[in-house]
């Protein structure tokens, strides 16, 4: 009776991760399509949620920012993206990878490509002053 139990626990537990994670996932791709105008947009291939159970991982593939204005197309690109929450999600790390590629073709037609390498991944660590789930305006993301 206890294994039927704690089975039970396990499988509700494994269910409502899967729920959450495809929950938030649609919330990203929602979010990146929203901020979407007619001089920037933010692409990329796919979106991956893992880290199972308390490390929160989101992976965006192929993620591609284009800036268009008078002066011309600006683009931000990288291979991937992952950025990674806590159990506490009070603090939040980007990993870059170890290539950035940055290309400007201004109106007189010559591409100019930067690329930005690393011998390691480029982190940036991020600290929140409130829980993450309650700092967008005081309620529940």
């Amino acid at each position: 009776m206890i294994r039927k139990i704690l089975l039970l626990c396990i499988l509700v537990t494994v269910a409502l991760w899967v729920v959450g994670a495809h929950i938030i996932k649609g919330k990203i791709v929602d979010k990146a399509s929203q901020y979407n105008s007619d001089n920037i947009t933010l692409q990329f291939q796919d979106a991956k949620i893992f880290g199972f159970p308390f490390d929160w991982k989101i992976k965006l593939v192929s993620p591609k920012i284009t800036i268009v204005n008078q002066s011309g197309l600006k683009e931000i690109s990288a291979e991937e993206i992952v950025l990674s929450f806590g159990y506490s999600f009070t603090s939040a790390q980007i990993n870059l990878g170890r290539k950035i590629v940055y290309n400007e073709a201004p109106h007189n037609g010559i591409l100019q490509t930067h690329t930005i390498t690393a011998p390691l991944e480029i982190n940036w660590d991020i600290s929140f002053n409130n829980y993450l789930p309650f700092s967008y305006n005081g309620t529940r993301i």
